[in-house]
């Protein structure tokens, strides 16, 4: 599928110097079944995921992994990994393609619903990231439904003493905050 001149999308960004890559990331290259659905008023798709049936809402989509991509397009480049998508399995696909350049990421941040968060959190620990901050939090009814997670490389936080407040002297009352 080829996006039109006339998109919203392109439209957003065509006084915006950039590059817009028509594929769906993940943790292969190749093809997938993209679903989509709208959701929300208006005629544009508000939300869409990764599928093994076709159905009249879905369309086949060109894959790639970020690794992948990134290899072949700009190797020695440092990257901010933003990861803002829904479904189970996405955003974990997403990490999964990205393993070949997670080195090369300084932070990662990304929309993590609570049930699958310690999920996407062991795979950014186990690649080398502390948890930084969380913002964004949203509540469906009085439960926490969502938050976007903020991830920073360990080596950085231990070189950078601006990152790790609590251990560069003594405790400052002043600087505490709780309640929010």
């Amino acid at each position: 599928m080829s996006l039109s001149s006339s998109t919203p999308i392109r439209r957003n960004y065509d006084k915006i110097s950039h590059e817009l890559v028509e594929a769906a990331v993940s943790d292969t290259n190749g093809k997938l079944l993209l679903q989509t659905q709208k959701k929300t008023r208006g005629d544009e798709i508000s939300h869409s995921f990764l599928t093994q049936r076709a159905s009249a809402d879905t369309r086949t989509v060109q894959a790639l992994r970020l690794d992948t991509y990134f290899a072949a397009h700009s190797p020695d480049n440092r990257y901010l990994l933003k990861v803002d998508v829904e479904g189970p399995d996405v955003p974990s696909a997403i990490l999964r393609g990205a393993t070949g350049i997670l080195d090369k990421v300084a932070v990662v941040m990304i929309e993590m619903t609570v049930d699958r968060f310690m999920d996407r959190a062991v795979i950014l620990h186990e690649a080398g990231f502390d948890l930084w901050d969380l913002a964004d939090l949203c509540y469906y009814g009085d439960c926490l439904w969502q938050v976007d997670a903020f991830f920073v490389r360990r080596d950085l936080k231990q070189a950078l003493p601006a990152l790790r407040p609590m251990t560069g002297g003594p405790f400052r009352r002043e600087l505490w905050q709780s309640g929010f």
